[in-house]
């Protein structure tokens, strides 16, 4: 009677023993289970690298399938835009329309300051006004376009050849260190002494992303379409005033070109990302600091192009060439030269894009 007991209680413990392992099991299954559904879907991912003229490159990456950025590469650029922090060409524009005008001032001001003053002050004032003003105009928006003047059939030729460009992305990287140095110096009839800060660079070095195969994946479908029909798209009227500029075009258009690289995979990604670090690791401990910047490159690229849709001389648009805007600029009146030439000329951007892939 005992023995038959003590099997009983052993079953029953064996039993309880063979559920909670069961329970155990299922509770950890379950577990997992719920593991794996709270786990977040990686979204995949567009990356690439964005160029506008006078910026360094960036590198961006972008949801494929978010409604800023379309499955196909040539509605890549747009898209990409939006994400990139770039100006408008019509803020560019006005700022540089107040900087020549506030340098024309600087000018014409100089001019009656040496005429008051007498002595190297004023005509010190009056020699950094003259370089200041005629550098802007030599680096002003106008003067790129007007340099770099096309015929249709030119711009077309232009762009085949920047199509068929290879893209290059180069790293630079320099170490360098300060130094402090005690320099003296007169001060009327005292000698007194100032520290100053002097940069010391040390180590320089380039290097360039390698990769296998690329494609051209420029877009000028818009641009195609302007040349043809015309109208400014950076203009906000009504659709009256839309609809005739769009029956009258333009005898001008300037066009502002930037650069795009694209990664084909996310493979491609990974192997920049670590070509890039291999190439810091082996410079960037040279000295005590250093400074690194990438840029994209293609062979032939320009940052302004004007195109010229019909023959100079027409419409009074005679004026619009490289030597009557130095003619302009001498006698002081770059800003209304610079707001007139704008007048006759439609303004678009054209984004040079190429995809790299193994």
């Amino acid at each position: 009677m005992k023995s038959s007991s003590i099997g009983v209680t052993v079953a029953i413990l064996l039993c309880g023993h063979t559920n909670s392992t069961v329970a155990a099991r299922e509770s950890s299954s379950s577990s997992e289970r719920r593991m794996v559904t709270i786990l977040p879907k990686e979204e995949p991912k567009v990356h690439g690298i964005f160029q506008k003229h006078g910026r360094s490159a960036e590198l961006f990456s972008v949801p494929k399938g978010s409604s800023l950025l379309s499955d196909s590469l040539s509605d890549a650029t747009a898209a990409t835009a939006t994400q990139l922090p770039i100006q408008l060409s019509s803020r560019t524009r006005h700022v540089s329309h107040i900087l020549a005008s506030l340098l024309t001032a600087c000018l014409f001001g100089s001019i009656l300051f040496c005429w008051k003053v007498d002595g190297v002050a004023g005509i010190g004032f009056f020699i950094c006004s003259i370089v200041a003003y005629f550098v802007e105009s030599a680096f002003s928006s106008t003067a790129r376009y007007l340099r770099n003047s096309l015929t249709r059939d030119g711009v077309d030729e232009y762009l085949d050849s920047i199509k068929a460009a290879i893209p290059r992305v180069i790293w630079d990287i320099q170490c360098f260190h300060y130094r402090r140095r005690r320099v003296k110096y007169s001060s009327g009839s005292s000698k007194r002494v100032r520290t100053e800060t002097e940069k010391i660079v040390t180590h320089r070095a380039s290097g360039e992303y390698s990769f296998d195969r690329w494609k051209d994946e420029t877009d000028t479908r818009s641009l195609s379409r302007m040349l043809t029909g015309g109208g400014n798209t950076d203009t906000k009227d009504d659709d009256s005033t839309q609809a005739q500029r769009s029956s009258m075009p333009k005898q001008f258009t300037k066009i502002t070109l930037d650069k795009l690289l694209l990664f084909a995979n996310d493979e491609m990604y990974h192997d920049f990302m670590d070509q890039e670090s291999r190439f810091r690791q082996l410079h960037q401990h040279r000295d005590l600091h250093h400074s690194f910047s990438s840029r994209l490159e293609v062979d032939g690229y320009l940052p302004k192009i004007l195109v010229v849709n019909h023959s100079l001389g027409g419409a009074g648009t005679g004026l619009i060439k490289n030597q009557w805007y130095w003619i302009f600029t001498c006698f002081g009146l770059t800003v209304p030269y610079r707001i007139w030439f704008s007048q006759h000329c439609s303004n678009t951007e054209v984004t040079i894009t190429k995809e790299v892939t193994k």
